[in-house]
């Protein structure tokens, strides 16, 4: 909410409702704590100049660059990832010296104090806190799995397995699902890694590991969603999932 007063020569001076941040502390803030605190600071300083909706529209753009990013993983595998930093520092930097540079400059005019680059630099570490939180929690919860002791099952002559933990699955069900492999032909790549199997809550998940990009061939993509329902309508009354990862289990495509 803003409000205006009228000075002794009859201008208006507008009053803020809060301080605003510069660029140089947007710049600080992008590098240390990435897109998110580059939404904060743009996003704040649209409250501050009493345009809420914009406000609303920077987080809504903020999630739009996050699903961006995760497709892309999937569309351009080999992309490098400082693309995906160097392109939101380039946007939030064009996003406030496009619509926010002159009104700060027109607040510092009107004899208002911007907050100092160095608080722009602690919203960059504070944003990166909650990052490395928001990484650390699935890399602890898959912890917890590879500290449960699994069984291997070997098959094709010993050059597959599968591994699976003894109180999710009976070897009964174990064999079945070998004999399912046989009949699509199924034959593990050069890797060494073995097919993972875990149950979550009531669906079944199946990790294939590869050292090739099997998730980006059409002709592979097809093969494994014939063996899904292969594998659904013989062995499973519930859902399953196959997951086509890496050789170190990084999920590159859900089937």
């Amino acid at each position: 909410m803003t409000e205006e007063i009228i000075n002794e020569d009859n201008s208006e001076k507008r009053i803020y409702n809060g301080k605003l941040y510069k660029s140089r502390g947007l710049l600080l803030a992008i590098i240390v704590g990435g897109p998110f605190a580059a939404a904060y600071i743009i996003s704040r300083n649209f409250k501050v100049l009493g345009d809420k909706r914009k406000a609303k529209l920077t987080w809504l753009f903020l999630v739009f660059f996050f699903v961006l990013i995760f497709l892309s993983d999937f569309v351009f595998p080999e992309l490098p990832n400082f693309v995906f930093g160097l392109l939101s520092l380039v946007i939030s930097i064009s996003f406030m010296n496009k619509y926010q540079e002159k009104k700060i400059e027109e607040y510092i005019q009107n004899g208002n104090t911007p907050y100092s680059n160095w608080r722009g630099l602690f919203v960059g570490i504070f944003s990166l806190l909650i990052l490395l939180v928001l990484i650390a929690i699935p890399y602890y919860i898959n912890d917890q799995f590879e500290n449960k002791e699994t069984k291997n099952e070997t098959f094709a002559r010993g050059n597959n397995s599968i591994a699976y933990y003894p109180d999710q699955f009976e070897e009964g069900e174990i064999r079945v699902l070998t004999n399912e492999l046989y009949k699509f032909n199924f034959i593990q790549d050069s890797s060494g890694a073995g097919i993972f199997i875990v149950r979550e809550n009531d669906k079944t998940i199946y990790y294939f590991p590869y050292n090739d990009t099997v998730w980006v061939k059409t002709e592979d993509i097809n093969y494994f969603k014939g063996l899904k329902d292969s594998i659904q309508k013989d062995l499973h009354k519930s859902s399953i999932g196959i997951y086509l990862c890496d050789t170190v289990y990084n999920i590159k495509r859900k089937i």
